[in-house]
Protein backbone atom coordinates (compact mmCIF):
# COMPACT_ATOMS: atom_id res chain seq x y z
CA UNK A 1 0.00 0.00 0.00
CA UNK A 2 2.54 2.36 1.12
CA UNK A 3 4.60 1.66 -2.13
CA UNK A 4 1.56 2.34 -4.30
CA UNK A 5 1.51 6.05 -2.54
CA UNK A 6 4.76 6.75 -3.68
CA UNK A 7 5.34 9.35 -6.51
CA UNK A 8 6.38 8.30 -9.86
CA UNK A 9 9.48 9.78 -10.64
CA UNK A 10 9.38 10.60 -14.30
CA UNK A 11 12.68 11.65 -16.49
CA UNK A 12 12.29 13.62 -19.64
CA UNK A 13 12.53 11.80 -23.27
CA UNK A 14 15.85 12.92 -24.76
CA UNK A 15 15.57 15.09 -28.34
CA UNK A 16 17.97 15.57 -30.85
CA UNK A 17 17.66 18.79 -31.69
CA UNK A 18 15.92 20.65 -34.59
CA UNK A 19 16.41 24.19 -36.19
CA UNK A 20 13.65 26.42 -37.64
CA UNK A 21 14.75 29.32 -39.83
CA UNK A 22 11.39 31.11 -41.45
CA UNK A 23 13.77 32.62 -43.99
CA UNK A 24 14.26 31.69 -47.09
CA UNK A 25 17.81 29.80 -47.72
CA UNK A 26 19.08 33.11 -49.74
CA UNK A 27 19.03 36.49 -48.71
CA UNK A 28 19.76 39.21 -51.07
CA UNK A 29 20.70 42.66 -49.53
CA UNK A 30 22.68 45.83 -50.47
CA UNK A 31 25.55 47.45 -49.25
CA UNK A 32 24.83 49.38 -45.70
CA UNK A 33 21.96 47.44 -45.05
CA UNK A 34 21.40 45.28 -41.85
CA UNK A 35 21.72 41.49 -41.85
CA UNK A 36 19.81 39.76 -39.58
CA UNK A 37 19.00 35.76 -39.16
CA UNK A 38 16.97 34.50 -36.74
CA UNK A 39 15.83 30.50 -35.75
CA UNK A 40 14.25 28.65 -33.32
CA UNK A 41 15.93 25.92 -31.72
CA UNK A 42 14.83 23.01 -29.85
CA UNK A 43 16.14 20.00 -28.11
CA UNK A 44 16.67 17.84 -24.94
CA UNK A 45 18.93 18.70 -23.18
CA UNK A 46 19.15 22.14 -24.52
CA UNK A 47 21.50 22.44 -27.54
CA UNK A 48 24.71 23.92 -27.63
CA UNK A 49 24.58 26.24 -30.78
CA UNK A 50 27.43 28.12 -32.65
CA UNK A 51 27.82 29.83 -36.05
CA UNK A 52 29.80 30.22 -39.20
CA UNK A 53 30.94 31.69 -41.64
CA UNK A 54 32.43 30.06 -44.95
CA UNK A 55 33.19 26.98 -42.79
CA UNK A 56 35.06 28.90 -40.07
CA UNK A 57 33.53 29.58 -36.29
CA UNK A 58 32.48 33.67 -36.31
CA UNK A 59 33.96 35.85 -33.73
CA UNK A 60 31.38 37.38 -31.16
CA UNK A 61 33.27 40.49 -30.88
CA UNK A 62 33.07 41.28 -34.64
CA UNK A 63 29.14 39.92 -34.45
CA UNK A 64 25.85 40.34 -32.31
CA UNK A 65 25.36 36.80 -31.43
CA UNK A 66 22.14 36.08 -29.39
CA UNK A 67 21.25 33.00 -27.93
CA UNK A 68 18.50 32.41 -25.48
CA UNK A 69 16.67 28.92 -24.68
CA UNK A 70 14.48 28.28 -27.88
CA UNK A 71 16.42 30.44 -30.11
CA UNK A 72 19.66 32.09 -31.31
CA UNK A 73 19.89 34.81 -33.81
CA UNK A 74 22.91 36.88 -35.86
CA UNK A 75 22.97 40.24 -36.49
CA UNK A 76 25.23 42.61 -38.37
CA UNK A 77 24.78 46.31 -38.90
CA UNK A 78 25.86 48.35 -42.10
CA UNK A 79 26.91 45.41 -43.53
CA UNK A 80 29.67 45.41 -46.72
CA UNK A 81 31.26 43.09 -49.63
CA UNK A 82 33.11 41.63 -46.97
CA UNK A 83 30.17 39.75 -45.15
CA UNK A 84 28.93 38.02 -48.20
CA UNK A 85 29.21 34.48 -47.77
CA UNK A 86 27.46 30.95 -46.33
CA UNK A 87 26.73 30.67 -42.96
CA UNK A 88 25.83 27.91 -40.87
CA UNK A 89 24.49 26.92 -37.50
CA UNK A 90 25.04 24.26 -35.79
CA UNK A 91 23.07 22.71 -32.98
CA UNK A 92 24.21 19.76 -30.92
CA UNK A 93 22.85 18.13 -28.28
CA UNK A 94 23.66 14.19 -26.96
CA UNK A 95 20.60 12.48 -27.51
CA UNK A 96 21.24 9.07 -25.46
CA UNK A 97 20.63 7.24 -28.80
CA UNK A 98 23.70 8.30 -30.55
CA UNK A 99 27.34 9.86 -28.52
CA UNK A 100 26.15 13.39 -30.20
CA UNK A 101 23.54 14.65 -32.64
CA UNK A 102 24.49 17.40 -34.71
CA UNK A 103 22.13 19.31 -36.76
CA UNK A 104 22.99 22.24 -38.78
CA UNK A 105 21.09 24.78 -41.30
CA UNK A 106 22.90 27.07 -43.87
CA UNK A 107 21.88 30.19 -45.65
CA UNK A 108 23.69 32.02 -48.22
CA UNK A 109 24.06 35.68 -47.96
CA UNK A 110 24.59 38.20 -51.61
CA UNK A 111 25.33 41.30 -50.64
CA UNK A 112 25.52 43.94 -53.57
CA UNK A 113 27.75 47.04 -53.71
CA UNK A 114 29.50 49.37 -55.35
CA UNK A 115 33.08 47.97 -57.01
CA UNK A 116 36.38 48.19 -55.36
CA UNK A 117 38.88 50.63 -57.18
CA UNK A 118 39.91 49.60 -61.01
CA UNK A 119 43.43 47.95 -60.44
CA UNK A 120 46.60 48.67 -61.42
CA UNK A 121 49.42 49.37 -62.80
CA UNK A 122 47.55 52.47 -64.35
CA UNK A 123 49.98 52.90 -67.46
CA UNK A 124 50.02 55.97 -69.16
CA UNK A 125 51.70 55.80 -72.87
CA UNK A 126 51.57 57.09 -75.76
CA UNK A 127 52.44 60.38 -74.32
CA UNK A 128 52.88 64.05 -76.84
CA UNK A 129 52.32 68.03 -76.48
CA UNK A 130 48.53 67.24 -77.02
CA UNK A 131 47.41 64.18 -75.79
CA UNK A 132 47.96 60.14 -74.04
CA UNK A 133 46.82 56.79 -73.77
CA UNK A 134 45.49 55.97 -69.63
CA UNK A 135 45.30 51.87 -69.58
CA UNK A 136 44.20 50.20 -66.47
CA UNK A 137 42.70 46.75 -64.61
CA UNK A 138 39.02 45.72 -63.72
CA UNK A 139 38.01 46.12 -59.77
CA UNK A 140 38.90 43.04 -58.12
CA UNK A 141 35.72 43.28 -56.48
CA UNK A 142 33.04 44.32 -59.05
CA UNK A 143 30.53 44.42 -56.84
CA UNK A 144 28.38 42.03 -57.52
CA UNK A 145 27.07 42.82 -60.63
CA UNK A 146 28.56 44.31 -64.41
CA UNK A 147 30.86 47.47 -64.36
CA UNK A 148 29.00 49.74 -66.39
CA UNK A 149 31.49 52.09 -67.19
CA UNK A 150 34.91 54.05 -65.96
CA UNK A 151 34.66 57.59 -65.36
CA UNK A 152 38.21 59.73 -66.13
CA UNK A 153 39.35 62.82 -64.53
CA UNK A 154 42.19 64.99 -65.02
CA UNK A 155 44.05 67.15 -62.35
CA UNK A 156 46.25 69.99 -64.16
CA UNK A 157 49.43 71.24 -62.08
CA UNK A 158 48.53 73.39 -59.15
CA UNK A 159 44.58 73.08 -59.45
CA UNK A 160 42.51 71.29 -56.50
CA UNK A 161 39.33 70.72 -58.70
CA UNK A 162 39.16 67.87 -60.80
CA UNK A 163 37.96 67.65 -64.42
CA UNK A 164 36.25 65.05 -66.11
CA UNK A 165 37.82 63.99 -69.14
CA UNK A 166 35.02 61.09 -70.14
CA UNK A 167 31.95 59.30 -67.64
CA UNK A 168 31.50 57.17 -69.76
CA UNK A 169 34.63 54.74 -70.52
CA UNK A 170 33.62 51.34 -71.66
CA UNK A 171 36.71 49.83 -71.75
CA UNK A 172 39.66 49.86 -69.26
CA UNK A 173 41.78 52.25 -71.42
CA UNK A 174 41.11 55.72 -73.11
CA UNK A 175 43.22 58.08 -75.20
CA UNK A 176 43.39 61.59 -73.49
CA UNK A 177 43.43 64.71 -75.86
CA UNK A 178 43.59 68.45 -76.16
CA UNK A 179 46.33 68.31 -73.55
CA UNK A 180 48.03 71.73 -72.89
CA UNK A 181 51.74 71.61 -73.71
CA UNK A 182 53.65 71.32 -70.77
CA UNK A 183 51.29 71.05 -68.36
CA UNK A 184 51.88 68.71 -65.98
CA UNK A 185 49.19 66.32 -65.64
CA UNK A 186 47.29 63.50 -63.09
CA UNK A 187 44.73 61.14 -63.69
CA UNK A 188 42.27 58.86 -62.15
CA UNK A 189 39.91 56.49 -63.00
CA UNK A 190 36.70 55.42 -61.38
CA UNK A 191 34.81 52.12 -61.41
CA UNK A 192 30.78 52.13 -61.59
CA UNK A 193 28.36 49.72 -61.66
CA UNK A 194 24.37 50.59 -60.76
CA UNK A 195 24.65 50.47 -57.18
CA UNK A 196 27.49 53.54 -57.09
CA UNK A 197 30.86 54.38 -57.94
CA UNK A 198 34.18 52.92 -56.87
CA UNK A 199 36.91 54.63 -55.05
CA UNK A 200 39.36 56.08 -57.52
CA UNK A 201 43.05 54.75 -58.47
CA UNK A 202 45.31 57.70 -59.41
CA UNK A 203 48.40 57.76 -61.60
CA UNK A 204 51.67 59.36 -61.64
CA UNK A 205 51.85 62.78 -63.14
CA UNK A 206 53.24 63.48 -66.81
CA UNK A 207 54.04 66.37 -68.53
CA UNK A 208 52.53 66.73 -71.86
CA UNK A 209 55.45 66.78 -74.20
CA UNK A 210 57.24 65.04 -77.02
CA UNK A 211 59.39 63.26 -76.08
CA UNK A 212 57.67 62.29 -72.93
CA UNK A 213 59.67 63.02 -70.07
CA UNK A 214 58.17 62.10 -65.97
CA UNK A 215 58.03 65.48 -64.11
CA UNK A 216 60.66 65.48 -61.36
Amino acid sequence: MLQALMPNICSHSLVIPEIRFSAEKTLTIKAGENIKLSCNISGRPVPQVTWYKDGKELDKMLVDITTVIGSSSLFIRDADRENRGVYTIEAKNSSGTKKEDVLTFTITVIVFGRPSPPSGPFEISGVTSESCVLTWSEPTDDGGTDITNYIVEKRESGQTSWQVVNSSVKRPTIKVTHLTKYMEYTFRVCAENKFGVSKPIESEAIVAEHPFSKWN
